[in-house]
């Protein structure tokens, strides 16, 4: 595979998620991002963070990283994600990813996968499969 192709265990979230969730406010001060990375999701996922292996995929719903502009897209790379895939995916997030090298990829994508498929993203074709079905 290129550097183009993630395949990746699958992790689905919903519409609306905000950068809130990857990154809250409520960390304790000093820490670093990498000591951060534990808080991230935590308010809708308990222990989610202890559970992703490096290069999982995320594939969510529309106005994924709403909210703040707070570099989230940071606390997703350092957990060792793969790539962002999400029927759309707010403009600051998207920048953030970017901005960041973290590989965001809008695409309507969401109602073909469920947790736990694996999934095969072409970032150079723009091809997205659900490897499992």
């Amino acid at each position: 595979m290129t550097k183009y192709v993630f395949r990746g265990w699958v992790w689905t979230f919903g519409d609306d998620i905000n950068t809130d969730y990857m990154m809250p406010s409520f960390t304790p001060k000093g820490l670093s991002l990498q000591e951060r990375t534990k808080y991230c999701m935590q308010a809708i996922r308990p222990e989610w963070s202890e559970q992703v292996e490096s290069g999982e995929i995320i594939i969510g719903g529309r106005n994924f990283g709403c909210g703040s502009n707070r570099p989230a897209a940071n606390i997703l790379k350092l957990l060792g994600l793969g790539c962002l895939v999400a029927d759309s995916i707010n403009s600051l997030m998207l920048r953030n990813c970017i901005n960041l090298d973290f590989q965001p990829f809008p695409v309507r994508a969401y109602k073909a996968f469920k947790e736990g498929d694996i999934a095969e993203v072409n970032i150079e074709t723009g091809v997205v499969k659900n490897v499992t079905n």
